[in-house]
């Protein structure tokens, strides 16, 4: 895999930045730990396509790839049974839908240490603290 393949592409700069990349990260393991979801790579907010390709991945296939390693990685390689990947066409357009299924009670994905969870349409990153307080609620 190409340098490119590893950073998210900023569509208004042109340049690759890995924090585009690690934001979209943070939401696939909120959707993990809170409510499940279907997050879109390829759409933004405001329903625009953007569509995959610009990012340095040439083939639909090295998105899957790429994904799983980089969560392998940075979260959790069992957390991958709980996905999975679907291409869609959207406005003519190819986007990326990923099904997150919510993990049991037991269970919490971590992002390179970090706990991220679903608050409403956020995700938010949170403190010691709240994780505890998180993760207590959540099995107790």
């Amino acid at each position: 895999m190409d340098a490119a393949a590893s950073k998210g592409r900023n569509l208004h700069t042109n340049r690759l930045h890995k924090s585009i990349e690690t934001s979209s990260f943070e939401g696939f393991v909120a959707f993990l730990n809170t409510i499940g979801g279907h997050p879109i790579i390829g759409l933004e907010d405001n329903r625009r396509v953007c569509c995959l390709g610009k990012d340095g991945l040439s083939r639909f296939d090295h998105y899957t790839t790429h994904i799983s390693n980089q969560l392998n990685l940075r979260a959790e390689a069992s957390f991958g049974k709980y996905s999975a990947y679907n291409f869609e066409t959207v406005r003519g357009l190819k986007v990326l839908e990923i099904g997150c299924q919510n993990l049991p009670g037991h269970e919490t994905a971590f992002l390179d240490g970090e706990l991220y969870v679903r608050n409403v349409a956020q995700t938010i990153k949170l403190s010691t603290r709240e994780a505890i307080e998180w993760q207590n609620n959540r099995v107790g």
